[in-house]
C-alpha cells in the first residue's frame, strides 16, 4: 500500500515539477525578450528625454504656449505637423 501511495505522490510531484519548470522557462523567455526590447528602445528614449530637456531649458514657455496652446483642433494639428 505504501509503495502505491509513494508512486502516486511521485507522479504528482513529477507533474508539479514540470509545471514549475514550464513557468520558469516562460519567465526567462519573457525577461530575455524584454531585455532585447529595452536595448532597442533605450537610445531613442534617451534622445527624447535629452531633446525635451533642451527645449524646456532654451525655448521660452510663452513661445511654446503661443504656438501650441489653446483650445480646439488647431493647436493639436499645429503641434503634430510642425517640423
Amino acid at each position: 500500500m505504501s509503495t502505491i501511495l509513494f508512486r502516486s505522490t511521485r507522479r504528482k510531484c513529477s507533474s508539479l515539477i514540470k509545471i514549475v519548470f514550464t513557468i520558469m522557462n516562460v519567465l526567462i523567455e519573457f525577461l530575455v525578450v524584454f531585455k532585447g526590447y529595452l536595448v532597442e528602445v533605450l537610445p531613442f528614449l534617451f534622445m527624447g528625454f535629452l531633446l525635451s530637456g533642451l527645449i524646456h531649458e532654451f525655448i521660452p514657455t510663452r513661445l511654446v504656449e503661443k504656438h501650441l496652446g489653446g483650445k480646439g483642433i488647431k493647436p493639436i494639428i499645429c503641434s503634430t505637423l510642425n517640423k
